[in-house]
């Protein structure tokens, strides 16, 4: 149940960070490469969470199929947001460019068996993902994007001073807890059996970054919490409901408590 229930949160707290950013400011390049981030975010944690909840084979591999394509997403809008962040856009142009050439052709693979072959079971899920050999690139790909993202912000904070050094720092350790959270997941990938505890990171690392954003007016946003609030009661029952009978309908889940 753990599992089901960390990856709505990761889902809700990326959907409420995307509609709150949304509203408030979507103008500028950092503010929009965040948003185009963290709605790649929102898809994975979509149907990472409707795969969780899957009772039948092919229900679970069209999910997990589509998770993995905002997972993929996630590289380089997430390397675009640093970019812009740190101001080093014309520097890495062209490197912009491969990434997203790269990240699109394995997007074009994300439903075939040569990204997923099938799934089967696998420690306590009913359903885990058996990856195919474009698996493997795409995962040096995402570790690559990473450690490129956190070098760039070591790199620029030694560089930056006042308030956006405090910003800056909040988005490093973000990152990091986000990341490294989610990277759990990798591990039964390759039948090493780590569960994939470390997931609620993705939401804690969301939660920093919200912080950030409130605390500091992060991207020029000043928010209204009456609007933000009603956005985020009206989201939490438009998406739980559907969830929570899924739930209760499907015959079997996919992990249990």
């Amino acid at each position: 149940m753990y599992y089901i229930i960390s990856s709505f949160l990761n889902l809700l707290t990326y959907l409420s960070i995307t509609i709150l950013v949304f509203i408030n400011n979507r103008k500028g390049l950092v503010n929009r490469s965040f948003i185009i981030f963290t709605t790649s975010a929102t898809i994975w944690a979509y149907g990472y969470t409707l795969w969780q909840i899957s009772y039948d084979y092919d229900r679970a591999l069209f999910w997990i199929r589509f998770a993995m394509i905002g997972s993929i997403a996630i590289s380089p809008t997430f390397t675009d947001f640093i970019i812009y962040l740190t101001n080093t856009s014309k520097k890495f142009r062209l490197f912009r460019i491969i990434n997203w050439i790269i990240g699109s052709i394995i997007i074009l693979f994300s439903y075939s068996r040569f990204f997923i072959q099938t799934v089967e079971p696998i420690y306590i899920f009913k359903f885990w993902p058996i990856p195919g050999f474009m698996f493997y690139i795409f995962h040096a790909f995402f570790i690559s994007n990473s450690l490129f993202c956190a070098s760039l912000l070591v790199a620029n904070l030694n560089r930056s001073t006042g308030i956006t050094k405090v910003k800056e720092t909040y988005i490093l350790i973000a990152s990091c807890i986000g990341f490294i959270g989610g990277m759990t997941n990798h591990f039964l990938w390759y039948k090493i059996i780590i569960p994939p505890l470390g997931n609620i990171g993705v939401s804690v690392g969301a939660l920093i970054t919200t912080y950030a954003i409130l605390r500091y007016r992060f991207m020029d946003i000043k928010i209204a919490f009456t609007r933000a609030g009603i956005f985020l009661v009206v989201y939490t029952f438009v998406l739980g409901i559907p969830f929570l009978v899924l739930h209760r309908s499907g015959s079997g889940l996919m992990a249990t408590s």
